[in-house]
């Protein structure tokens, strides 16, 4: 039996800001609570930044993060900024991720530097 995935929303997310920490092995089901909440903040604010912090994701390479996330044309386009962080081994996802975020600024940061990736999302 595989790791299943725990995903977090982060304490610092606040109004078009938002946290998810994921870690584990990412299965489809366990999507549905973050995607909500970001509809949700779609809804309320247009355009959102996200942060997401990957923590030892297991079972997939980078370039599957977003069909694994099930992650629709309307996340892509409503997120202006996203902050991820990662491993040096999933570094290499910035490049991956600015297509479908081609509208919005995408910037890769390593564990250590995440209240600088908090403080680049909530900049105004």
């Amino acid at each position: 039996m595989g790791q299943t995935v725990h995903s977090t929303i982060l304490n610092l997310s606040e109004g078009r800001a938002i946290g998810i920490r994921l870690q584990g092995r990412l299965m489809d089901e366990h999507n549905e609570k973050f995607l909500s909440r970001i509809d949700r903040m779609i809804t309320e604010y247009t355009t959102i930044r996200l942060l997401l912090e990957l923590k030892g994701l297991k079972g997939f390479a980078p370039d599957e993060l977003w069909r694994q996330l099930n992650f629709q044309d309307r996340h892509f386009q409503a997120c202006e900024r996203l902050a991820l962080i990662a491993e040096d081994d999933w570094a290499e996802a910035t490049e991956i991720l600015r297509e479908p975020f081609s509208k919005g600024d995408v910037k890769c940061f390593p564990p250590a530097m995440l209240r600088k990736a908090w403080a680049w999302i909530k900049q105004e």
